[in-house]
C-alpha cells in the first residue's frame, strides 16, 4: 500500500517525463493544445500511480508509459 505521502512523491517525481512525452507528441500534432495534452497526461500519471503495486516489481515508469498513450490518443 502507498501512503499518500509517497503517493504524491510519485507524481511529482515523474512529472518530467510526462512533459518529455507530451512535448514529443506536441510536435506530431501541433492542433492540440499543449496545455490540454499536459492535462491528460497528468491524469494518465495519476492513475498509473493508483494501479502501481510496488510488491509486483514492476517500474512505475513503465506502468505509466503503457497508460499515457491510451491515455493521450
Amino acid at each position: 500500500m502507498i501512503t499518500p505521502s509517497h503517493h504524491e512523491e510519485l507524481i511529482l517525481s515523474h512529472m518530467p517525463q510526462v512533459s518529455i512525452f507530451v512535448q514529443r507528441l506536441h510536435r506530431r500534432c501541433p492542433q492540440v493544445e499543449f496545455d490540454d495534452l499536459m492535462s491528460v497526461g497528468t491524469i494518465g500519471l495519476i492513475q498509473a500511480v493508483d494501479r502501481f503495486v510496488p510488491d509486483r516489481h514492476l517500474k512505475l515508469k513503465t506502468l505509466a508509459e503503457h497508460r499515457n498513450p491510451w491515455s493521450l490518443t
